[in-house]
């Protein structure tokens, strides 16, 4: 369910045809896996849509967690300078917020995506991305 306050950040995707229009994104939690401890669930609007990666639903709450070492979500160290490069996951159980850390069988690894300040970079980076998979240029 969309948040009634303005986003933290937008998501698109430069790899990701299915994730590759922009998406505003609101912080919901911080959460720990038996891996890494500093994973981020959100709420993203529009939802990702569901079937493609195995889901019935259209999923408007996910995971990120950041894909190189050094960055981070607590707080975003790469804005306003750069896009954070993230994973993107989707949860497997209901039950997320009653567990101290979830297991891998609690989330599923979907796509990759980036993470910006604002909608504008979000769209500008998806508009070169889009030109540079057809062979064009910007």
């Amino acid at each position: 369910m969309k948040p009634n306050r303005p986003p933290d950040f937008y998501m698109a995707s430069g790899d990701s045809l299915l994730l590759a229009d922009a998406r505003a994104c609101w912080r919901v939690a911080r959460v720990r896996a038996t891996n890494r401890d500093d994973l981020l669930v959100i709420t993203v609007d529009p939802p990702i849509p569901g079937r493609p990666y195995g889901v019935d639903q259209p999923m408007d709450l996910v995971i990120v967690a950041t894909r190189l070492e050094g960055d981070s979500l607590f707080p975003i160290n790469t804005f306003p300078a750069q896009f954070l490069p993230v994973y993107v996951a989707r949860l497997k159980t209901d039950d997320w917020r009653q567990k101290d850390v979830l297991e891998t069988r609690d989330y599923e690894l979907i796509d990759w995506a980036e993470l910006y300040p604002s909608e504008g970079e979000a769209r500008a980076k998806l508009t070169y991305a889009r030109a540079r998979k057809l062979g064009r240029t910007i």
